[in-house]
């Protein structure tokens, strides 16, 4: 396993930004991290008080070495929050637009290659309908958007809302923006429902190019009917 790391890494392009998981938590940090020694001298972690149980969400680049990481609670919150300060680090980096259709079980994914704008949020939506929405839904009227508080789509933007307003005038939808409170995007469905199985399916794969972050997503399945269609938009 970890000969197979070491390939991957060893094989990754000039300043491929790398994204691991593990199923590992440490209560008291600190303390973790002060007692770490060889395994046949380890002594008992000390845990005084009441313990917290702390994740560390982290991106490595790997020819630099540079560290972007976070600690936090296991929760959808503190992982986007760590994906806010990737885009900051990673200016450069690609960005994923994600939608979900609670109603068809389904999930449209927009994979752009610039920054995360208000333009492209709403042009992801915009590729969605004439993709898809007006086939799958020729008779609606009316389309409600749920996004989170902050970001590119947040209730601030006034981008966004410029933009909706355009593409509302533009399809004759009459669409309505509801926004998460903050602290509360773990509510969001595409969060547990489409985001989770997506990072799932990619878990200990490099994205080493677009071909493969769309590949990786459109491959994305579950029991319950699942499917995932996943697009490169080189123009926002």
């Amino acid at each position: 396993m970890v000969a197979d790391i070491v390939a991957w890494l060893t094989g990754l392009p000039c300043r491929a930004v790398v994204l691991a998981e593990d199923e590992t938590h440490l209560n008291l940090l600190p303390h973790a991290r002060a007692s770490w020694t060889l395994r046949t001298a380890r002594p008992q972690v000390p845990t005084p008080g009441s313990n917290q149980q702390v994740t560390v969400f982290g991106a490595i680049e790997v020819t630099a070495g540079a560290w972007v990481y976070r600690p936090g609670r296991r929760c959808a919150a503190d992982f986007i929050a760590l994906l806010d300060q990737l885009l900051r680090a990673f200016p450069c980096a690609p960005v994923i637009a994600v939608i979900c259709d609670v109603t068809a079980n389904a999930g449209w994914v927009n994979a752009g290659t610039g920054h995360d704008t208000a333009a492209f949020a709403v042009e992801s939506i915009r590729r969605w309908w004439n993709a898809d929405g007006s086939q799958d839904y020729p008779a609606a009227r009316r389309l409600l958007i749920t996004a989170d508080a902050g970001g590119s789509s947040g209730y601030r933007a006034r981008a966004w809302k410029a933009g909706l307003a355009a593409l509302a005038e533009q399809t004759g939808l009459e669409i309505t923006c509801c926004h998460f409170p903050p602290g509360t995007s773990k509510w969001n469905k595409a969060e547990h429902r489409l985001f989770s199985r997506i990072t799932m399916n990619w878990r200990g794969r490099p994205l080493t190019s677009h071909d493969v972050i769309i590949d990786s997503i459109a491959a994305t399945a579950a029991r319950t009917g699942l499917t995932v269609q996943a697009r490169l938009d080189d123009g926002t």
